[in-house]
């Protein structure tokens, strides 16, 4: 099970087709606003978690911004609820194609 093997490691991948994005928006979370992205490359299905982002003035970064696009990310490989993911710390750790 190569990804338990690499768990908490830094890992980078590129050209992640968005195709859906869930958006955490539980009232009561810290959470609320933090976004699964269900990505695709190369016939495999990706998942990407984000933590709370906002932009540099503040604004929160709703899922608008990634549904449909292609991205590249940074992250560390997580595991939630029985899968495996690659977790986002920062807007600074996505590209936007």
């Amino acid at each position: 099970d190569y990804p338990s093997l690499i768990m908490n490691t830094l890992v980078s991948m590129d050209n992640l087709k968005v195709k859906s994005v869930y958006t955490t928006d539980d009232e009561d979370s810290s959470s609320k606003g933090a976004m699964t992205l269900t990505c695709e490359v190369d016939g495999l299905t990706i998942s990407i978690r984000t933590i709370v982002l906002e932009d540099e003035n503040g604004n929160l970064i709703t899922s608008e911004t990634f549904e449909g696009k292609t991205i590249d990310v940074k992250g560390m490989v997580d595991y939630f609820k029985g899968s495996y993911q690659i977790k986002v710390f920062s807007m600074k750790d996505i590209t936007i194609h």
